[in-house]
Formats: structure tokens, C-alpha cells, sequence
């Protein structure tokens, strides 16, 4: 469902924090939060920008429901995007189809994980987690620094897949995924460096 007295066709820019969808809105302290996001899928752009003085590379997930068009920002690197990729990646058919990100708080309160739903039915990761290559460390001086490149080519991959899929596939729904049997799956953090309303 879109959100309420807004201008036709205008882009709603979205975060993900503490378990919520976030939106802040300009004069306002606390951002606006929700349950979830959904809509179709219609692209998934790479951009950077600077924090704290690095450069940090985001995904943008442009997802429009009716007149509504959503851009969901998340580090490229997080757990919360690497849970969204390998979710989305397990899935053939689902341009076309309604997909639904929901992010919630880890039974701990620490991490935000992700639930990816196409057509209502949760979908799980593509692979098991033991499949992601690990972080690896190199002495760098007399300091151990962590080496991602591994990791980050893997995902790289599976982003490459699910873009192939946006840009090949036509606008004509497909059938649904069969339902997942994963109840809870991680954001990552074991694995990964890294008021509410319905959207």
C-alpha cells in the first residue's frame, strides 16, 4: 500500500534501521518507520557516496507499487543488502511479481535481519551460509587487515544474476515461488562485515 497525501509519481527515498523501514522526513527529528516495503522490482543501481570521509558504495532497490515509486538505500556491503541479494537470487520468476522486504530486529536486539517475500510466500538464500567465502586477514605492517575482495565477488555475482533477470525479463507476471521452510534468516552478522505502518 503507498503512502498518503504525497504528489503523483513522486520518489520516495527509504533506509533500513534498527529492524524498520525508515523515511525521514525534512523538519522532523525522528524518521517515519515501517513494517515493510513492497511493489515490483524494477531495478537495482550502485552508487557511492561519502561517509566520514570515505567513499561507501550503496545499492538502491527502485521498487514501484501502482503510483508509487520507492528507493531503497542500503550499504553495498551490509548484511541487511547481502540478505536481500541472496534471497532475491534464489528466486527465477519474481519480476513481475509482488516482492516484499521486511526487516526486523534478531532475537538478541543486536542485528537487523531480512525477510524477502515474492507473492506473499518467504523465499530463502540461495545458498547456505557455509557457502560464502569467509573474511579473510593479511598482515599488512605489523597490523592484520581484513581482506573482502573474496567475499565481495561472490556477491557481485549473484547481484550481476539478479540484474540479468530485470533487464531480460518482460513485465508479464510469472508464476509464484514455492514457500520457504527458513523461519529465520540471519542479516549477517555472524556472517557478513558490515508507530509502524505498512509500505
Amino acid at each position: 500500500m503507498g503512502l498518503m497525501n504525497k504528489e503523483k509519481n513522486q520518489r520516495i527515498f527509504l533506509g533500513i534501521s534498527y529492524g524498520k523501514i525508515t523515511r525521514k522526513i525534512q523538519g522532523q527529528e525522528n524518521p517515519e518507520t515501517f513494517t515493510d516495503v513492497e511493489g515490483h522490482l524494477k531495478e537495482i543501481t550502485v552508487r557511492s557516496a561519502e561517509i566520514k570521509g570515505q567513499q561507501t558504495p550503496f545499492l538502491d532497490f527502485i521498487i514501484e507499487d501502482g503510483e508509487d515509486t520507492y528507493d531503497l538505500s542500503v550499504q553495498k556491503n551490509s548484511g541487511v543488502a547481502r540478505s536481500i541479494l541472496l534471497s532475491l537470487a534464489s528466486v527465477q520468476d519474481f519480476v513481475g511479481n509482488i516482492v516484499r522486504i521486511s526487516p526486523y530486529l534478531s532475537k538478541d536486539g543486536e542485528h537487523t535481519n531480512i525477510a524477502v517475500y515474492v507473492n506473499k510466500q518467504k523465499v530463502s538464500w540461495v545458498c547456505e551460509a557455509s557457502k560464502i567465502p569467509p573474511l579473510k586477514y593479511v598482515q599488512v605492517g605489523t597490523q592484520q587487515v581484513a581482506d573482502d575482495s573474496a567475499r565481495s565477488k561472490f556477491f557481485d555475482q549473484h547481484l550481476a544474476v539478479i540484474q540479468n533477470r530485470l533487464n531480460a525479463a518482460s513485465a508479464t507476471p510469472q508464476a509464484a515461488v514455492a514457500p520457504s521452510n527458513v523461519e529465520d534468516i540471519p542479516d549477517g552478522g555472524d556472517f557478513f562485515a558490515g508507530g509502524d505502518q505498512h509500505l
